[in-house]
């Protein structure tokens, strides 16, 4: 099982305080393995909480928006241009990069504009761009323009609440 190959990582480990970031990361990018039924999703989930050791925090941030689990447990994958899901856009600013109350209502609905194409292979269980499904106009976001997610995510280092939240938690 999934849980036990991780397990066995844990304890099998050379360099167990990486595995235990790993932890961190794992309840930081969380996503509800029982919450829908794509094991090899949920497997490639593990592998990106693992594959911190090598990228800026930004870096794991802007991979969260395609990693299939998270697309699929908050509702990503049916998000279009006529009905953006507003789940990935509040969850990414709420839990994963400046905490609860540090944007607008107005930053999510734009975000969620951005994020919409960002879907699900289930075929594969792996990430789809959708080019059909997607909104291909700018979004104001926190004052500014963009055009593009990766853009954002980049900016948001400049954020007044980037560096306190993931250092508090």
């Amino acid at each position: 099982s999934l849980k036990e190959a991780w397990l066995r990582v844990l304890y099998q480990s050379e360099v167990p305080q990486f595995d235990r970031l790993s932890v961190f990361w794992l309840d930081h990018f969380s996503v509800g393995y029982d919450a829908y039924e794509h094991p090899h999703a949920f497997g490639r989930h593990l592998q990106f909480v693992r594959d911190w050791k090598d990228k800026s925090f930004p870096e794991l941030l802007y991979a969260s928006l395609s990693d299939p689990s998270t697309i699929v447990y908050l509702n990503n994958n049916i998000s279009d241009r006529n009905t953006p899901n507003e789940n990935l856009a509040r969850e990414f600013f709420e839990l994963f990069a400046l905490g609860e109350g540090n944007y607008s209502e107005n930053d999510i609905r734009e975000f969620a504009r951005l994020l919409t194409g960002r879907s699900f292979n289930l075929a594969g269980e792996k990430y789809q761009f959708m080019n059909e499904r997607a909104i291909k106009s700018n979004a104001k976001i926190f004052g500014k323009r963009y055009n593009k997610a990766e853009s954002l995510v980049r900016s948001l280092k400049d954020h007044p609440d980037y560096g306190h939240f993931i250092i508090q938690k």
